[in-house]
This record gives structure tokens, sequence and C-alpha cells, in this order.
């Protein structure tokens, strides 16, 4: 049972860090300076690791694949929570990548110690050389009446490119109360939405820290 337990762990971390199911991606040149990372949506937790989704307890997963040059980067995340389309920060942080890169998110809903209702939200970043960072946030959502509330995960429609600095939502998990689910893209959704946890994404060069 203790050995089982433990390869079930190390499947969690290995599909949490770096398990996202590549999108087909163009190929950047690595010997021009970075002018823009491309990010596009992908999956996490499929084929093999699909089995494990139900052992997970988790509420929404996402994953990103980066196309960055062979040069060191920060790539960074700003997570916001959203509430009747008012956001508030949750705090940032930054990861050193080289190369093409692959982040993940999940979402996992908890109490804190007086009950209320809280999502931990996990963000980790996988290099091509086997490094990985990962960041948790903690967020207290507004309490909302389970009776008529929705809920998904929203990706990135379609692959985008950013520039240095470049502040763009990458991924949310959107909760609505008004009975309706539309499939909106991103932006749309978390204004629609009674709450939502949103990840934005940017990048920068080391010198420009």
């Amino acid at each position: 049972m203790k050995r089982w337990c433990v390869g079930l762990f190390c499947a969690i971390v290995l599909a949490v860090v770096g398990g996202c199911r590549r999108s087909p991606t163009a190929p950047t040149d690595s010997g021009a300076p970075a002018r823009v990372v491309r990010v596009a949506p992908a999956k996490l937790l499929t084929g093999e690791l699909g089995r494990l989704s139900p052992h997970l307890d988790l509420t929404a997963t996402g994953c990103l694949r980066l196309d960055a040059p062979d040069e060191d980067l920060f790539f960074g995340f700003e997570p916001e929570l959203w509430e009747m389309g008012k956001p508030r920060t949750l705090g940032s942080s930054k990861s050193r990548v080289r190369g093409p890169s692959e982040v993940s998110f999940s979402i996992r809903e908890a109490h804190d110690s007086k009950g209320g209702r809280v999502y931990r939200l996990v963000t980790a970043v996988a290099t091509p050389s086997g490094q990985g960072a990962s960041h948790s946030y903690t967020a207290a959502v507004p309490e909302v009446s389970d009776m008529g509330q929705m809920s998904r995960a929203v990706d990135l429609a379609e692959p985008r490119e950013l520039a240095e600095g470049e502040v763009v939502p990458v991924w949310a998990f959107v909760v609505r109360t008004d009975g309706r689910m539309d499939g909106e893209p991103l932006e749309e959704a978390v204004k629609k939405a009674r709450w939502a946890l949103v990840v934005k994404a940017r990048w920068e060069r080391p010198e420009n820290r």
C-alpha cells in the first residue's frame, strides 16, 4: 500500500510539472534575439495520466506550451481574483525559462480556519532541462449559493504572441450564478462571471528586471 501511494505521488508531480499535451506550434529562431514568446493552449492529464484525474481532487486544471528562444528569460504569473467584473491581485511570481517550456495550472477547493471557502491555485513551470518551479496562491472567494452555480475552466482560444512586458490573461476559472454558461472567449467570460480566478502572464529579459 505504501509503495502504491509513493508511486501515485510521483505521478502527480510529473503531471503538474511538465505533463502538458503539446499542441502543434511554429518553430522559434534560436539565433535571433527574443522579440515575442508564443503561448499556445494545451491539455493536462491526458492519455495514461488521465486515469489519475479522479484521485487528485482538483477543481480545474490548465496548461500552456511556451515557444521561447534559446536564451535566458523570466516568465511570470500575476493571478487575480475577479468579483462582479472588478479585479484584485493575488501576488506575482517569476521563473527562469530557456527554450520551449511548459506551464500548468491547478485549482483545488479548500476551507480556511473559520470554515470559509477558499481556493488554492498552483502555477508550475517545466523546462526542457528537466528543471521546474511552482508557486501557490490562496484566494478567499465570495460565498454564493450552490443552487444555480456553474463553473468551468477557460483556456486561450488560440495561440498568442506576447511582446516583452505585455501582460495577458492566459487561463481562468469562472463561476456564474445566472444559470448560463456560454462559450465566450477568456476575457469576455471573466467579465460576465460572478467571480473568477484569472492567471495573467508576462515575460522579460534578465537585464530588464
